[in-house]
């Protein structure tokens, strides 16, 4: 027996430590020996190998306009495929919360995104009736999503139960990474096609993904997962031959909501796979746009006047290339362009210009600039660095030193303009992020010419992402350790 600590149980999944602190607790925790029972084992070689083969089966039709096969064989078409991984949320302030549950009550001190399903769950564990049970919301320290999840929390009221004392549940930063929930990774194939004006007339949109909404609710789901064709099946793009289908991945590693959802790998998808289309035919990405968007008037204003403040038309600076994204979701309308260099291998993004439309209500302006420009350091970060890597079934890139993030110095100039309309209210806390990493794929396919199919880049482009002549590795026993590169 340790000095300190009062029960070692086991709790849903896993097995909690439970003592009189924090240093207790954690030191106990390194001396516990847990024979886990072995689940699927998957690596990285298996589940790129897994998804890109679900390609190939028919998927379920989530929208169907006009003959998209027989338009593909009449015109100038192009093919992509994509291979988008598994992000980690990357919360600043890991899981954490306290609980203490009697007889009488339940109290819980949460940083939730979800008030009614912790309120639900502690009254599915407790037997209480809701009038006995207190939810109290403190600062998130981050929730991206990831702590709309209720199950840390579950955690903690099943262990104040199991003790008869309020408890304080925390997860270290190997533990929040190793318990999953994670934005799921995702393939996708694409045709489309242009006429002879090189406006685009056809897309056929593919994509593999597991049902978010499954891993959600507990619950097995028939038909499409909206959140996995999210910004697809409801474009305001016009093309008039346009296929949407969903394959549904039954791989069991847990997803969950990521800011701004599906949108965030199907805005990537689609505004990449449009700045093709306008190469093919010989078209500026901008006047393609706008002739899609022209009988939709916010879509239409806000990448007209995101082309007009970026000063799209006049060029870039020398060694510079300008890339344009526009998506639509949760109500609101964005436009980006981004500003972009590339040299030696290193991307530098020196300026991004954002117009938002969020309909003819905005509360809270300086709060809608501070949304959408975390919604770009995010969706950057993601673009650059941001992928979970599986070895034997494990993520093995489980704290900051292995999973970068994007750094301030690394930051670029953001400017955010605000357009009124008489739209109704959007929201503004996830649409500024999808549009980000297709607007500077864009500009860096205007740099190379070559398209960026994968991420994240540096991964696919066998560049370092730790300091330059660094690379970082883990030991057997799990502890960092810097080696010298060559």
């Amino acid at each position: 027996r340790l000095e300190g600590i009062t029960h070692v149980l086991k709790v849903g999944k896993g097995v909690a430590v439970c003592g009189r602190s924090p240093y207790a607790v954690l030191k106990a925790r390194e001396k516990l020996k847990v024979k886990w029972s072995r689940g699927e084992s998957y690596d990285d070689d298996f589940l790129e190998k897994h998804y890109l083969s679900l390609l190939k089966k028919r998927g379920l039709v989530a929208r169907s306009e006009g003959n998209v096969a027989k338009e593909l064989k009449r015109s100038s078409s192009v093919e992509a495929t994509y291979l988008l991984p598994y992000l980690y949320h990357a919360c600043m302030e890991t899981m954490a919360c306290t609980v203490s549950v009697s007889k009488d009550e339940c109290v819980i001190y949460v940083p939730t995104q979800s008030q009614t399903w912790v309120l639900r769950e502690a009254k599915r564990i407790t037997g209480l009736p809701e009038n006995r049970i207190k939810v109290i919301t403190t600062y998130l320290g981050g929730g991206l999503g990831r702590k709309s999840n209720k199950e840390f929390v579950s955690e903690a009221i099943k262990l104040s139960k199991l003790t008869g004392r309020p408890v304080k549940l925390f997860y270290t930063r190997e533990d929040d990474v190793r318990a999953g929930w994670f934005r799921p990774m995702v393939t996708a194939s694409l045709k489309g096609s242009v006429d002879s004006g090189g406006t685009p007339t056809a897309l056929w949109f593919k994509i593999v993904a597991p049902a978010v909404f499954e891993w959600a609710t507990g619950k097995r789901r028939r038909g499409v997962d909206r959140a996995a064709v999210s910004g697809v099946v409801d474009t305001f793009y016009d093309i008039p031959n346009l296929r949407v289908e969903f394959v549904k991945s039954e791989v069991r590693i847990p997803v969950w909501f990521w800011r701004s959802v599906g949108h965030s790998h199907n805005a990537y998808i689609i505004e990449t796979f449009l700045d093709r289309l306008a190469a093919l035919g010989n078209r500026d990405p901008v006047d393609v746009r706008l002739s899609l968007l022209e009988f939709h008037p916010r879509a239409y204003r806000v990448v007209e006047e995101v082309a007009r403040r970026s000063r799209w038309h006049r060029g870039p600076r020398d060694g510079q290339a300008l890339g344009i994204a526009y998506h639509y979701s949760f109500g609101t309308h964005v436009a980006q362009v981004a500003e972009v260099s590339l040299e030696k291998g290193r991307v530098k993004v020196h300026r991004v210009v954002c117009v938002v439309d969020l309909g003819s209500l905005v509360v809270n302006p300086d709060l809608v600039v501070q949304q959408v420009e975390s919604g770009v350091v995010m969706g950057l970060s993601a673009f650059l660095y941001e992928g979970v890597k599986f070895k034997e079934g494990y993520p093995v890139n489980d704290n900051f030193d292995t999973y970068r993030i994007l750094r301030f110095e690394e930051t670029p100039e953001i400017e955010v303009h605000i357009l009124r309309s008489e739209g109704e209210m959007g929201g503004v806390g996830e649409p500024g992020l999808p549009p980000i990493a297709p607007a500077v794929a864009n500009a860096l396919f205007k740099i190379t010419g070559k398209p960026i199919d994968r991420l994240p880049f540096y991964s696919w482009y066998n560049l370092s992402i730790h300091e330059p002549g660094r690379a970082v590795e883990r030991t057997e026993e799990g502890h960092s350790r810097n080696n010298r590169a060559g």
